[in-house]
């Protein structure tokens, strides 16, 4: 009997410690303490390192390139002096100062994903993330408040109540978060309401059991694609942390693919293409999602050849060219050998271990992902639970397709399944290297058309949409139902949903 959304919510994250990694020493700003301190900027600028800069009355922090700027970005992308953040009296903002961004390059500055345009200035409120391209994300949180507006608790919890209406239907849970039904006073729109506990959670602009949201709102604030879940709207109170996300209807693919056992492969293939455009905007971006599963993976509508959007963006990392991501996170069945070799001391051919890992994490994740959609089944498993022997046969990477179940399954899919799934991520195949495989490649027009017909019709006034169909649609209304995101087995052996849902497996996160 499959799961419905009054199924009570089972936690899936474990409260475990995380490696704490090294983490950037932000520039000293001249004379701070003689200010009056009214902010953060909390910067998310590749790997898992995160920096804050203070802001203070009368000071400004220059952003860019040159070696002058209090917050130097390399890149051609940045120009030499970028952008510049203010802090000034102002006798008009109920605050008595006004925090201002003032765009100085024709590259551009862009505040919660609209562009600022050079030489113009924009105010900046508590929460907006300012972003300079490639990877580099600004979080301004506000820290002071005039007299009478100390208990920001009121302030934040009044705005929730001006402009939604949030219900008591729980659509799922986690350690530290709980999304309910949620529906916009203005517009009537349903929406997923991610709710925070920042008491329980400590500080959010501190990582904790592999996730970071500070660095998920920069990330989800700044992207717009239509296979990926967007941000509506984030709002900070002393307590909680509210994100509102667009409901959606069809449930998550682990749910499809049970009630079907398995997928045929024409539309394997489909939602794999649908998998890779998301990925592929995510790592032209340096942006690496780190938990890529069927559960991640919600439908438009519970349909075949539906639009998927890839969500939970807890655990995705901004990570540079340069740079490594060293903390063990993921989920076991689906998590790349090079994850587990930075926690184990060794490699499988017992040399030392890896330094870090990179995006291609995602890929190999995929590769799982795909050859579960195609066999009903995951490549690796541990009958008794035996975390030892599941993460040896992951590093050992010898994976068999038994006809069993693979029967049927042309050789151009298994050969894909094989290209992501290699163990050395330097010979895996990368998001491009996918889209160029035979496997793809052989339908591309197809593919296309039939990833064109699954969107949901655009505004014309506020969507770009190239002909190659790569572009994000600007704006998506999918209203519908929220099912709860668990993270049950996948079988190693096709059975009975209902078999499934009684075993777990589990999101990791914990120090070597």
């Amino acid at each position: 009997m499959p799961w419905t959304i009054d199924t009570k919510p089972v936690e899936f994250t474990q409260p475990t410690q995380i490696l704490e990694e090294t983490q950037d020493v932000a520039p000293t700003q001249r004379d701070q303490h003689q200010q009056r301190v009214v902010g953060k900027l909390i910067a998310n600028r590749g790997g898992d390192a995160a920096t804050e800069y203070l802001l203070a009355l009368d000071q400004s922090i220059v952003i860019g390139r040159h070696r002058s700027c209090d917050i130097k970005v390399e890149g051609t992308f940045c120009s030499n002096h970028h952008c510049r953040l203010a802090v000034e009296m102002s006798t008009e903002d109920s605050n008595g100062f006004a925090v201002v961004c003032h765009d100085m390059s024709s590259n551009g500055t862009f505040v919660n994903r609209v562009k600022i345009g050079k030489g113009k200035t924009v105010l900046l409120t508590h929460g907006d993330t300012l972003e300079i391209r490639k990877g580099n994300y600004f979080t301004y949180i506000q820290t002071w408040y005039p007299r009478g507006k100390e208990n920001r608790d009121d302030v934040g919890e009044e705005i929730v109540e001006a402009k939604y209406q949030i219900t008591n239907r729980v659509l799922g849970t986690g350690t530290f978060a709980q999304v309910k039904l949620a529906l916009c006073k203005e517009t009537g729109q349903r929406l997923a309401a991610k709710i925070i506990d920042r008491q329980r959670f400590g500080s959010v602009s501190v990582k904790q059991h592999g996730t970071d949201f500070v660095q998920e709102i920069n990330i989800m604030q700044s992207i717009d694609h239509p296979n990926i879940v967007r941000v509506v709207d984030v709002i900070r109170t002393k307590k909680f942390l509210y994100i509102f996300m667009p409901l959606v209807q069809g449930g998550d693919l682990f749910e499809y693919i049970m009630s079907r056992e398995k997928l045929p492969e024409p539309e394997a293939k489909f939602v794999c293409y649908q998998i890779l455009m998301a990925l592929k905007y995510l790592h032209e971006r340096n942006i690496s999602h780190r938990d890529v599963k069927p559960e991640n993976i919600l439908l438009r509508a519970n349909s075949p050849y539906a639009q998927i959007m890839l969500t939970d963006f807890g655990m995705a990392r901004v990570v540079g060219k340069k740079s490594i991501m060293q903390t063990m996170c993921g989920t076991f069945q689906y998590i790349a050998p090079e994850v587990i070799s930075v926690n184990s001391g060794v490699d499988k051919d017992g040399n030392d271990p890896p330094r870090g890992y990179s995006k291609m994490v995602d890929c190999w994740s995929l590769g799982v992902l795909l050859y579960a959609m195609l066999s009903g089944t995951l490549p690796f498993s541990s009958d008794d639970d035996n975390n030892a022997i599941l993460f040896s046969e992951i590093r050992a990477g010898k994976i068999t397709f038994p006809p069993k179940y693979w029967c049927g399954i042309s050789d151009e899919a298994i050969s894909m399944v094989r290209s992501l799934m290699v163990v050395d991520p330097r010979q895996r195949c990368t998001v491009h290297g996918a889209l160029n495989h035979e496997w793809i490649k052989s339908e591309a027009s197809r593919l296309q058309e039939l990833y064109l017909s699954s969107l949901p019709i655009p505004d014309p006034s506020t969507t770009t949409l190239s002909g190659d169909g790569l572009d994000a649609v600007a704006q998506m209304t999918t209203n519908g139902s929220v099912h709860v995101v668990t993270a049950p087995y996948l079988p190693s052996s096709p059975v009975p949903s209902t078999r499934a849902r009684n075993h777990h497996y589990h999101r990791i996160a914990w120090p070597q």
